[in-house]
């Protein structure tokens, strides 16, 4: 196999493992995977002493943890699937948040293109004004059919935050 076929291979593993990485840590930040945690320890633990009771002939207190096992894990998969219904409202607040930033980049092109096409050459002097606005122009073309959804921010604002508050743009200063 070519160079380009190794290189092509390393850089779709390295996309995998960001991508993972990307994954898991949204995963950590969301409040219900702890909780989920916390609960699968509290259930370990109450069965643990039933069955420690058990042994001991305590059949009483034996049960009475054997119940608060089942109402741990009732609340665990009570909390998983609110879990999985707070990830995919984050999930689509994200996409939401990206659509309306890709909506006003392409209000903001159709709008400088608009200008462009009714100024009047004329208007221009022999400077590189005429020039610099169309390049404006080209640039916020570029900028729209460049965009994808953006990765969270990672700039101390909590995971969980940035993903829900999107992109800004990042456009230079219009003439």
């Amino acid at each position: 196999m070519s160079d380009g076929g190794n290189t092509l291979k390393i850089f779709k593993i390295k996309q995998f493992f960001r991508k993972a990485k990307y994954r898991v840590s949204l995963i950590f930040s969301f409040p219900h995977f702890w909780i989920c945690i916390l609960i699968i320890l509290l259930a370990i633990v109450s069965l643990w002493i039933s069955h420690v009771l058990y042994r001991s002939h305590q059949d009483f207190l034996s049960s009475i943890f054997a119940n608060i096992f089942a109402g741990l894990v009732t609340g665990l998969i009570i909390c998983l699937l609110s879990g999985v219904k707070q990830f995919y409202i984050a999930k689509l607040k994200n996409k939401k948040n990206w659509l309306e930033h890709i909506r006003t980049m392409v209000s903001d092109y159709i709008d400088l293109y608009h200008k462009l096409t009714e100024k009047q050459f004329t208007t221009f002097d022999a400077t590189e004004e005429l020039f610099d606005f169309i390049y404006d122009v080209g640039s916020h073309a570029n900028w729209i059919n460049g965009k994808r959804p953006p990765p969270p921010n990672m700039d101390g604002g909590g995971l969980f935050i940035s993903y829900l508050a999107g992109h800004r743009a990042r456009y230079p200063v219009d003439r």
